[in-house]
């Protein structure tokens, strides 16, 4: 898997280096062919890692990084998105039927209550869902520092590095060019 980054500080080759991650910068999202959780991630800060450069970089640069696949601690982050969501609907679904199932038979048989009991049902699957995203949005940072500490140095690599000129002037869409420092 590769993902554009920017590296947050200058080092020499062959050392570590913090590189940050947008969040939403998954490659089918970006085309927009992506499964849609990327729009849990909108307003989150990006990503910071660490990972192995075979080449000096300055502060700014941009990269490509490569992950290992093959890896099944990646699949935390996949259970964590959409399992705590899932859980959370069908959880307080199934809690909100058996709170209506215990009500009053009085209360039951009454025709305007019926309406108002899919209705009741609805508003707590959403509630789950909503409790589940931010479930996920909470444990997030310390699922990745976890990953990060037995995958980022040993599998995330720099793949190619862009230095970023420092003051580019934009002269149409296609070129551009740099302006010097006086």
């Amino acid at each position: 898997m590769r993902r554009p980054a920017r590296a947050l500080e200058s080092v020499k080759a062959g050392e570590a280096v913090k590189v940050e991650i947008d969040s939403a910068a998954c490659a089918r999202c970006a085309r927009g062919q992506g499964c849609g959780s990327g729009i849990f991630n909108l307003g989150m800060a990006p990503v910071r890692i660490s990972c192995h450069t075979e080449q000096a970089l300055e502060a700014g640069d941009l990269l490509i990084v490569e992950f290992d696949e093959a890896g099944p601690q990646w699949l935390w982050l996949v259970c964590g998105s959409y399992g705590l969501p899932t859980v959370g609907l069908i959880v307080s679904t199934i809690i909100a039927s058996l709170f209506l199932s215990e009500l009053p038979a009085a209360v039951a048989l009454q025709s305007s209550f019926n309406g108002f009991r899919d209705l009741i049902l609805a508003v707590a699957a959403l509630a789950g869902l909503a409790g589940g995203v931010f479930a996920w949005r909470m444990m997030t940072p310390g699922v990745l520092l976890r990953l990060e500490k037995r995958l980022s140095l040993q599998t995330g690599r720099i793949v190619v590095a862009e230095t970023v000129p420092l003051n580019p002037v934009v002269l149409s869409r296609s070129t551009c060019t740099i302006r010097e420092n006086p």
